[in-house]
């Protein structure tokens, strides 16, 4: 069973880069006023459902109001609680204290995404959550990477975000043919709002600050690249999927919404916490290894069970050159 939804990218993995970071600067007061005047607009940050995804009731839309000769008495609108007017500064006790941004993640490995410091000619940032202050991560790397690349962002698309952004960039290159490329792809463990309390495990939630790089040159000698997102999949279509990948005998990297499924003995599962980045550090950590074993194909394989989609990429391994 394949994907119905996939494409090569053009261009050679030449590296594949993967860095955590700890956790970062301090909130100025500047912003941290900013952030709660944002949130106070919609009220207090909802605890009881995970990020991005709040239950909520319809909105009723606006009230019939009989004509009125004067300003017409208006209730609260639909969806906005009965606040009384505040003297004191907005409540900024669910702020978080610290945070790595996106653009902190990106500056960190600037030096390796520079590489030689031949002109690259796109980047795609890949991550499932918000980033934790307002910011511009893809205008920073064109401003510091060599070649001035644009750069875009895929995100919201939860943990088949890297599959989705590899396709877009693979479509990039077809289209305008650069000789490098990255797919940065992170996490961020800062959520503005934060996420319901600790405890209340939730796959889509980071709990770290990483980024992994995918970098693509026509001189790349690791492999090529193969990334495919199929929709409307549940989760017994995708334990079908990893069930028929038992059969290659090649190895096997999954996220933890597949953790109920048998699969092949060479299956390596990634934890949760780490929700865009988990698959893609274990590739960086075992891609050398299974090129000297003689593997000659690693798929990645990941199912969001709420967006029903399964993200899958197969990386066709280059034998390392022999020594002589």
């Amino acid at each position: 069973m394949d994907p119905l939804n996939v494409s090569r990218v053009p261009l050679p993995l030449a590296r594949v880069l993967c860095r955590d970071f700890p956790l970062g600067r301090a909130y100025e007061p500047a912003l941290q006023r900013f952030l709660a005047d944002v949130a106070a607009l919609s009220g207090p940050p909802d605890h009881t459902q995970p990020s991005g995804s709040p239950d909520r009731a319809p909105s009723p839309g606006p009230p019939d109001r009989a004509p009125s000769p004067g300003p017409p008495d208006r209730a609260p609108s639909p969806g906005s609680p009965d606040r009384a007017p505040s003297s004191g500064p907005p409540d900024r006790d669910w702020l978080p204290e610290r945070r790595t941004t996106f653009t902190d993640m990106a500056a960190g490995m600037l030096d390796e995404l520079r590489g030689d410091g031949a002109p690259i000619g796109l980047v795609v940032l890949a991550h499932g959550t918000p980033d934790s202050e307002p910011g511009w991560p893809a205008c920073f790397l064109t401003w510091r990477l060599p070649g001035a690349p644009p750069a875009f962002a895929v995100a919201d698309q939860g943990v088949v975000t890297p599959f989705t952004a590899l396709r877009v960039a693979g479509a990039r290159i077809r289209a305008d043919g650069p000789r490098r490329a990255i797919v940065l792809i992170m996490d961020q463990r800062t959520l503005v709002p934060p996420p319901r309390p600790a405890g209340a495990a939730d796959a889509r939630i980071p709990l770290r600050n990483r980024a992994v790089a995918l970098v693509l040159d026509e001189r790349g000698t690791l492999g090529t690249l193969t990334a495919g997102v199929e929709p409307g999949v549940g989760p017994k279509r995708a334990g079908g999927f990893l069930a028929g990948l038992a059969e290659t005998g090649q190895p096997v990297l999954t996220g933890p919404a597949l953790a109920s499924w048998d699969g092949p003995p060479n299956r390596v599962r990634a934890s949760v916490g780490a929700p865009c980045t988990g698959l893609w550090a274990l590739a960086a950590e075992g891609l050398d290894r299974w090129r000297a074993a003689g593997v000659r194909r690693v798929h990645l394989l990941d199912h969001d069970p709420e967006l029903r989609c399964l993200g899958h990429c197969a990386v066709d391994l280059v034998p390392p050159p022999l020594l002589p």
